[in-house]
C-alpha cells in the first residue's frame, strides 16, 4: 500500500535532520518511549548493494534507523508469518511502534529478490521523489528466499520521547516540533478505552515552531494519540500512537484479516454504511439515513483523488467540503469529512475508527445523513464519508 500525502503544488522544504552515526547495533526488545534518541544502525552488506545501486538524485530522504530495524523485523515477519495481502501493513505499523517510532502515513515497498522485476524499487523510488522526508531499507533471509522492505513517510512533526506506559494521576506534556517549512500543528485527540474521544488542547511556543500537548489520565487501559498537521490540504494525521496506561502494552499486533469481505458481493458503500451504523448502535446512538446528494458530493472528491493523484480534504484547486456543499446549494447546520486510503473498506474503516478525529466524525450525535463513495486505485481502495446534520 502506498499513501500518497498532500494537495499537489511545489515539494515542500524540509529542514535536515540530524543524521545517525554509522555503528551497529543489535536489535532490541521493546521500547519505554516513543521518539527521543534511537541507538544507529548501519546497512548490512547486501543492504547497503541495493541502497548504493538506487539513483541518487532520487534519494531525497534521510536514512532512519527507526526505519531500517523496522524493515527488517518486517521483511522477517513477512518470510516467517505467512500473512495475506493487506495484512502486512497492520505488521508493519505494530513493528514500528515496538521500535518507539512515531511516524504514521508509511509507504512500503516489498520486493521478493529474485522472483520478480529486480528494477521495480528503483522505478518506485524515482517515481516518488520527493514524497518522502525520511526512508529505511531491510533484508532478511530464510532458505532460497530473500524479501526487501523499503519504507518512506513524509515526517511533518518531531516529537520529544513519550512513554509508552504512563500511569494514571501523570500529567504527561507531549513535546515537539514542526520540520517542514509550511506546515503547522494544526489539532490533538485522545481516544479513551471506551471508545469516546478528547479534544486536547495544542499549545503553539511564541517564536518557534516548537508546541506542547498536555494529558492526563483518569483511567487504566489502551488510549490513542492523535497529532494533526495542516499543510493548506486539510487536516492530516501525522502521530497516531496506543499509550497503554496502568496496562502492559501489546506484545502481538492487531490484524484485520485478509479476505475479510470474501464472498460479500454488496457495493463497498453499503458495506462501509452497515459498519458505520453498526458500531453508532453498539454506542446508543441514532443511525445516520444515507443522502444521495452527500453520496455525489463524497463520489466527485474520490474521484477527484483518484484522477489527479492527491489524498486530503483540500482539492489542488482550494475547493474544501464547505465549498462542495455550497455548489450544490445544500447548507447543512453542521458538517463533515473523513477520507482514507488502504487495501480495501474493511481496513480502511478500522483504520478511521482507531484515528480519535475521524472516529469523532463517525459518532458524533448530532449528525443525521451520510454520503459515502469507494474508488479503485490500483491494489488500494480510495473512500470518502460525508457527515451532515439537517
Amino acid at each position: 500500500m502506498v499513501m500518497v500525502l498532500g494537495c499537489g503544488g511545489d515539494i515542500p522544504t524540509v529542514r535536515e535532520s540530524p543524521k545517525p552515526d554509522d555503528s551497529p547495533t543489535p536489535f532490541r526488545q521493546r521500547s519505554t518511549h516513543y521518539g527521543g534518541r534511537y541507538d544507529p544502525v548501519r546497512l548490512e552488506p547486501a543492504e547497503e548493494a541495493i541502497w548504493n545501486n538506487l539513483p541518487s538524485d532520487a534519494l531525497s530522504c534521510t536514512l532512519d534507523p527507526r526505519l531500517v530495524s523496522a524493515a527488517r523485523k518486517h521483511a522477517r515477519d513477512l518470510l516467517t508469518s505467512g500473512l495475506g495481502s493487506g495484512e502486512d501493513i497492520d505488521h508493519l505499523r505494530f513493528s514500528l511502534e515496538y521500535l518507539g517510532g512515531f511516524d504514521y502515513a508509511l509507504a512500503p515497498f516489498v520486493l521478493e529478490m529474485g522472483k520478480g522485476d529486480e528494477k521495480a524499487l528503483e522505478r518506485h523510488v524515482i517515481d516518488h521523489q520527493g514524497d518522502w522526508t525520511h526512508c529505511g531499507l531491510g533484508l532478511a533471509s530464510a532458505e532460497d528466499r530473500t524479501i526487501a522492505v523499503w519504507i518512506g513517510v513524509r515526517r511533518g512533526i518531531d516529537i520529544d520521547p513519550v512513554p509508552v506506559t504512563p500511569s494514571i494521576g501523570h500529567a504527561l506534556t507531549v513535546r515537539g516540533r514542526v520540520v517542514i517549512d509550511g506546515m503547522r500543528i494544526s489539532s490533538s485527540f485522545l481516544g479513551l478505552p471506551d471508545g469516546s474521544v478528547r479534544k486536547l488542547d495544542t499549545a503553539q511556543i511564541p517564536g518557534s515552531d516548537d508546541f506542547e500537548v498536555r494529558i492526563s489520565f483518569d483511567r487504566p487501559g489502551r488510549h490513542e494519540l492523535e497529532l494533526q498537521i495542516e499543510d493548506g490540504c486539510g487536516p492530516e494525521t501525522a502521530v497516531l500512537l496506543p499509550l497503554y496506561v496502568d496496562v502492559n502494552p501489546d506484545l502481538r499486533p492487531i490484524i484485520v484479516p485478509s479476505g475479510a469481505m470474501a464472498g460479500d458481493l454488496r457495493p463497498p458503500e453499503e458495506i462501509l454504511a452497515q459498519m458505520i451504523n453498526s458500531a453508532r448502535k453498539k454506542a446508543n446512538l441514532p443511525v445516520l439515513v444515507i443522502d444521495q446528494r452527500l453520496e455525489s458530493i463524497a463520489r466527485s472528491h474520490t474521484k477527484d483523488m483518484v484522477a489527479l493523484g492527491y489524498f486530503g480534504h483540500r482539492s489542488p484547486d482550494g475547493t474544501r467540503l464547505e465549498d462542495r456543499l455550497s455548489a450544490r446549494g445544500l447548507t447543512p447546520s453542521s458538517s463533515a469529512e473523513n477520507v482514507a486510503r488502504s487495501h480495501d473498506v474493511v481496513r480502511a474503516h478500522r483504520n478511521l475508527m482507531r484515528s480519535p478525529s475521524h472516529r469523532l466524525n463517525t459518532m458524533s450525535r448530532e449528525f443525521t445523513h451520510m454520503g459515502i463513495a469507494v474508488e479503485q486505485d490500483g491494489d488500494s481502495v480510495v473512500v470518502t464519508e460525508v457527515f451532515a446534520s439537517w
